[in-house]
């Protein structure tokens, strides 16, 4: 998950960064305890995180695995799209 352009992950994440780490390894199904490892958050966080992205129909629950549905795919999409277009006009100003 670490590119040129990605914080250490021991520095201080947004929600929305959180958010597209677990749709980005959501891609195929993945358990809990392997999504809490890869995107380096507490249970407590996890759980919440999982409950608000399958309530929002971004993430799909398939027995005991969690999988990006559409939805997911489509808004990381966006969120990609908008950091690009944010990281394009920061160089046309500086």
């Amino acid at each position: 998950m670490n590119s040129e352009n990605e914080k250490p992950r021991n520095m201080n994440r947004t929600s929305l960064e959180i958010i597209s780490d677990i749709l980005k390894f959501c891609s195929e199904p993945r358990s809990p305890t392997k999504i809490m490892y890869e995107t380096n958050l507490s249970y407590r966080s996890l759980k919440t995180y999982l409950a608000k992205l399958c309530s929002l129909g971004l993430l799909g629950q398939n027995s005991r695995k969690y999988v990006t549905i559409e939805k997911g795919s489509q808004f990381v999409l966006a969120l990609e799209n908008l950091e690009n277009m944010l990281e394009s006009s920061d160089s046309t100003l500086g």
